[in-house]
């Protein structure tokens, strides 16, 4: 259980991390918010991989009747045979330390892409009247041609 939610932590904590960027008042460089999150998800990954061995752990020595740490003939019943199955195949919790950054960081920079792109298409999509004016101005637009209720116009040159 705790496994399946840490999975599913690591998955949407690019999104959980940018709503968080979009609540905060103070602006954060992308790139540092994606090492942060990154690091951040390379840690709930081996958090997640380590509960799961707990888990199959705990499930195989169930059928450990004398607490030997071995399992003796009579002990060996298709459901312990299961169990020992489950917990020796799973080769990707043993390559999770390697195999996490780059998983991690693709993942993640695929993610964070998207929500990048997003964001900008959204503020081209709606900018601000505000926006605009200061965008024409810089480009040598004549301030006066914008009609504006604004009576804060800045000064005109020239």
């Amino acid at each position: 259980m705790l496994s399946a939610v840490l999975s599913f932590i690591w998955i949407a904590l690019p999104l959980l991390v940018w709503i968080a960027k979009l609540c905060a008042r103070k602006r954060i460089h992308p790139a540092l918010l994606y090492f942060v999150t990154g690091l951040a998800g390379y840690l709930v990954l081996l958090t997640s991989v380590w509960a799961l061995e707990s888990q199959l752990r705990a499930k195989m020595n169930r059928f450990d009747l004398d607490r030997s740490g071995s399992f003796s003939e009579s002990e060996l019943t298709p459901e312990a045979q299961l169990a020992i199955d489950d917990w020796a195949n799973d080769t990707g919790r043993s390559f999770a330390p390697i195999i996490g950054i780059p998983i991690t960081a693709i993942w993640y920079a695929i993610l964070f892409a998207v929500v990048l792109g997003g964001e900008w298409i959204f503020r081209l999509a709606f900018k601000r009247k505000g926006d605009v004016l200061a965008a024409e101005t810089t480009q040598g637009g004549n301030i006066e041609a914008i009609k504006s209720d604004n009576p804060y116009q800045p000064p005109t040159v020239g």
